[in-house]
């Protein structure tokens, strides 16, 4: 009988579950590669003087409705922070099948 809990197929091309604790890890990782890289760049939560858009995906609600009510951040930007979130880590966890950003 195969094996199927996490981390134990040998093959690096299946896809192993993985838990909601990770997989936003992984997102917020991704997230910050992305900033890095350029490719958020235009988003306004990468420009100086706001959060980067690792630490807006990885804060709580309240703690991002204190953050909007201060004006320290827009809505719009804890949206751009997550849709880059999304649009680096979905194609390979496949958890959203449609996003209409």
């Amino acid at each position: 009988m195969e094996d199927k809990s996490p981390g134990a197929s040998s093959d690096p091309g299946t896809t192993e579950p993985i838990s909601r604790r990770t997989f936003g890890q992984t997102l917020g990782i991704a997230a910050l590669a992305s900033t890095v890289n350029g490719l958020a760049a235009s988003a306004p939560a990468a420009q100086s003087g706001t959060p980067a858009a690792e630490a807006l995906c990885d804060l709580g609600a309240v703690d991002l409705v204190a953050k909007i009510r201060r004006r320290e951040v827009s809505a719009r930007d804890v949206m751009t922070a997550h849709l880059a979130r999304i649009e680096r880590i979905n194609p390979r966890v496949n958890a959203i099948v449609t996003l209409v950003a």
